[in-house]
């Protein structure tokens, strides 16, 4: 039995599609066009006995401190060695936490969204900030800031995670959220 011209041109074109496909997947091209954290995360906790805490990043991610001044009074960057999101863990000089929130709000230039939550876990009281920034370059960036109060009276240590707008997942949040869940003074 013979099939149609149209039967085999469809066939054709279904099987190109496949192969087409397996070649992408066998390249890797696939999944670096879309990166996810859809496999396991490996984490792993960094303490850092000096400023009394300690935080858990995935492993991708490599950790720097950087110099101080002013208010801040501990710095460490933190960059995915993927480039899909980074961010910094400080410890801060502030009295009056809501004030100072208040004001980064009058001050932050490019701002596009701002929201401010009360934040408390774990013990551990403070303030979330979720905003989206205009950078100089007009590159959109959406944030999460999370300050919280240390026990040491006018310290407030800030958990500041940023990723380029366009490229947010749903995961990045979910890592966030267990960095955040993996700070413990101590």
């Amino acid at each position: 039995m013979f099939h149609s011209i149209r039967f085999w041109r469809n066939y054709g074109i279904i099987v190109s599609f496949l192969l087409l496909l397996s070649l992408l997947f066998q390249s890797g091209q696939i999944f670096e066009a879309v990166p996810s954290f859809e496999e396991e995360i490996i984490w792993k906790t960094y303490p850092f006995p000096n400023e009394h805490f300690q935080i858990a990043f995935p492993s991708t991610t490599s950790i720097q401190p950087i110099p101080v001044g002013g208010e801040v009074l501990y710095n460490l960057r933190f960059v995915d060695g993927k480039g899909r999101f980074h961010g910094l863990i400080q410890r801060w000089k502030i009295e009056d936490l809501q004030k100072f929130v208040t004001e980064a709000k009058i001050h932050g230039e490019g701002l596009l969204s701002y929201n401010i939550k009360n934040y408390g876990k774990n013990d551990m009281s403070g303030i979330l900030l979720e905003y989206e920034q205009q950078t100089p370059s007009g590159e959109v960036i959406a944030a999460r800031d999370l300050f919280l109060r240390s026990k040491n009276k006018g310290e407030v240590y800030r958990i500041a995670f940023f990723v380029p707008k366009q490229a947010e997942k749903p995961w990045h949040k979910t890592v966030f959220d267990t960095m955040v869940s993996t700070f413990k003074p101590i």
